[in-house]
């Protein structure tokens, strides 16, 4: 194993299929069945703009562990670099040890096999990871609020090795529409400092992580505001939509609205305060809320709590159960008059459709993202959870939102909009023999 330069690849100049790894959230953890909509449309998002950008591109998606299981068929993945991290290992010290150690050692060998050296100390199964970055032509990592301290242990563990693999072997690496941040501890923008300063292009979705990537040292030309790539996946056909709700008898100007209990939501205390505010505006604009899942597992999602707080609704309500269908839930979502909920992608979802759009936060994560997703929005509106101490006012508030920011044609299409200076991805990649075609025109919020 000796590594050429990318740039001199023959791939580059349209001879041959270019190969990438994809890193996001499309995945179905298989020992809860759990998925999350608006990953998976990220991740959906990516395969479309890579298949429609670079022509023949083959893309193998990289798991995060051993449970994943990639929710669009057509896509090949791979769990080889978490077979040879922790598949044999167990939650202990020891175990944890032995993973930083075989990632050192993989480190170790990719600078030697860039170097034009053998490998020395490491397992088949290593051997077989690193092959598997060093026949691509650059990484890719869709849209997610990954890069954060809260999941350093977790999935950042295994992008960030990533990162530091491609860069030793010098494999371009683009990420788009990421957040960046909460970063607590000095360890955590110390490591994500080294992996980002090496990246091709650095795409984030918000100001915050803008700044957050600026302070880390990424320079200006190689990083830019590319926004939240849920957003650009196109709706389903309205007009299926149209008829799912007409044989459920709901109509088409429903308010949607979503609610979910978590660590990044913990709303058990606000359960009864969620449930007057959402039949306040019900009854307010007269219209029934119809309760749309953007998580769903065998327990604990979004249904579930549905359920809960639809026990305390004071109004006409549905609950909706419609899986994973991201542009079939888009679809849906358009029809609405307004949105409220809790999940970052149910609020995105509904904003780039034109829906007017309330989203509340109760963490400084979910802050980041909602504050990011209505920069250049005036039809989102993000709140605090100190709002909700007088559900009266708020909901005034609400219903003048609704009616001041009824949906137009520009808004229902605003999917398509990208910020500007979106493409420069594409010009990176190209400066490393990587030609991208740009099929959306590239346009401004």
């Amino acid at each position: 194993m000796t590594a050429l330069p990318h740039h001199k690849n023959l791939k580059g100049m349209g001879i041959g299929n270019m190969k990438t790894l994809l890193f996001g959230g499309g995945f179905r953890y298989k020992k809860n069945n759990g998925i999350n909509v608006g990953d998976i449309a990220q991740f959906e998002n990516a395969i479309l703009l890579l298949k429609e950008n670079i022509p023949n591109i083959e893309i193998t998606a990289i798991a995060h562990s051993l449970n994943d299981e990639c929710v669009d068929e057509s896509i090949p993945i791979s769990r080889v670099l978490s077979e040879y991290l922790w598949g044999d290992q167990k939650k202990t010290i020891i175990g944890r040890i032995k993973i930083v150690m075989r990632s050192l050692s993989l480190l170790l060998n990719a600078k030697r096999v860039a170097a034009g050296k053998k490998c020395i100390f490491l397992s088949a199964k290593g051997i077989q990871a690193l092959r598997e970055f060093y026949n691509i032509d650059f990484l890719f990592y869709s849209g997610a609020g990954t890069l954060n301290s809260m999941y350093f242990i977790g999935p950042v563990y295994i992008w960030i090795l990533a990162m530091l693999l491609a860069r030793r072997l010098k494999v371009p690496y683009i990420l788009l529409g990421q957040q960046i941040g909460p970063l607590d501890t000095r360890l955590s923008r110390w490591i994500l400092k080294i992996a980002l300063n090496g990246a091709t292009f650095v795409g984030v979705r918000d100001q915050l992580s803008h700044q957050l990537a600026s302070e880390l040292g990424v320079t200006q030309k190689k990083l830019g505001l590319t926004g939240d790539e849920g957003i650009y996946l196109p709706p389903g056909d309205r007009s299926v939509a149209g008829e799912f709700l007409d044989k459920l008898n709901i109509p088409r100007d429903y308010i949607a609205v979503q609610f979910r209990l978590d660590s990044n939501c913990p709303f058990h205390e606000y359960i009864e305060d969620f449930a007057r505010l959402y039949s306040d505006v019900a009854k307010a604009l007269k219209k029934p809320l119809v309760f749309i899942p953007f998580s769903y597992a065998n327990a604990g999602d979004d249904r579930e709590a549905h359920k809960l707080i639809s026990e305390k609704i004071n109004a006409p309500y549905f609950l909706l159960d419609i899986g994973g269908q991201t542009q079939f839930t888009k679809a849906i979502l358009s029809m609405a008059s307004l949105a409220i909920g809790i999940a970052n992608h149910f609020c995105a979802f509904a904003a780039s459709v034109g829906v007017p759009t309330v989203g509340f936060h109760g963490t400084s994560y979910m802050c980041q993202k909602l504050e990011g997703l209505k920069q250049g929005r005036q039809h989102v509106i993000s709140l605090p959870l100190s709002e909700l101490s007088d559900t009266e006012k708020l909901s005034e508030r609400i219903v003048l939102h609704a009616n001041e920011n009824a949906r137009t044609e520009r808004l229902k299409s605003s999917y398509n909009q990208r910020p500007e200076g979106y493409w420069l991805w594409a010009d990176r990649l190209a400066e490393t023999g990587v030609f991208v075609k740009r099929h959306a025109e590239e346009s401004t919020l």
